[in-house]
């Protein structure tokens, strides 16, 4: 298995590979033209980083599990419904999600697959998507949920979904990972919350690829999360969550309700 991960230590930061508990550090590009550069860490040595680019665009799917859209009665999509979330909303393993100053309504977590693109994919067919995909990772879709249609006349996912801290990512990028059938789950203080399969998705991660690729050009490091099923909820201040993927290492963070 081969993980790719970012980390810093005390002024320095770099990205590497993991073999079991020890970071070997690269130099060049994560996602072409790189080498290890002599250096080692333990994992107790580093702190783990979102392992994607802090330019990444992150683009999320909405209404992608049968489960979701039955119980809210929406129509069958015949293509993804997305959104994006500014990149500057991503957060680290074990950071802090912090409740907007500017919002005092719930917010929830929403425990997801993540694909990362690894080179520029611009109208690309399914059969194809594979070899635009560097890895996969967890992520945690948190939103604002009363800002999307506090206002009549214009729905505000972005805004909703981009407050900083917003996307608890990583810890790795897994290259070898292949979805089919994993259990995604969100534990929260030890309770299972959220509980699916990949293989429950509407639109599988090949065609999310493909058809996003049709809207825009993907760029290496950029983040498409593949949407949630039943169970996401509100969260209480310092509680823990878990993203839980067979096959990744699990994501945790904990929220603060005092933005």
């Amino acid at each position: 298995m081969t993980e790719w991960v970012r980390y810093a230590m005390g002024i320095d930061s770099g990205f590497g590979m993991l073999e079991g508990d020890t970071v070997i550090s690269c130099s060049g590009d994560m996602f072409c033209d790189h080498e290890p550069d002599g250096k080692r860490f333990s994992l107790s040595e580093v702190a783990l980083q979102y392992p994607v680019p802090r330019t990444a665009i992150i683009l999320g799917m909405w209404n992608n599990f049968d489960a979701v859209r039955e119980k809210q009665h929406l129509p069958k999509p015949k293509h993804p419904w997305y959104f994006i979330k500014a990149p500057s909303c991503l957060l680290k393993p074990e950071g802090l999600i912090v409740q907007p100053r500017t919002y005092h309504g719930p917010v929830i977590y929403e425990a997801e697959l993540a694909v990362v693109i690894g080179r520029d994919a611009f109208e690309i067919a399914v059969e194809d998507a594979v070899r635009y995909i560097f890895g996969y990772t967890a992520i945690n879709d948190i939103t604002a949920v009363k800002i999307i249609r506090e206002e009549d006349g214009y729905e505000q996912w972005c805004r909703s979904k981009s407050f900083d801290s917003f996307a608890p990512c990583g810890p790795s990028i897994n290259t070898e990972f292949q979805p089919e059938n994993q259990s995604i789950r969100a534990i929260v203080n030890g309770e299972e919350r959220q509980s699916y399969t990949v293989d429950e998705m509407i639109f599988s991660p090949l065609e999310l690829v493909s058809y996003l690729s049709h809207c825009q050009t993907l760029r290496a490091g950029d983040v498409i999360a593949c949407g949630t099923s039943l169970g996401a909820r509100s969260m209480k201040d310092q509680d823990h969550v878990e993203v839980v993927i067979d096959g990744l290492r699990p994501l945790g963070n904990i929220f603060s309700s005092h933005g």
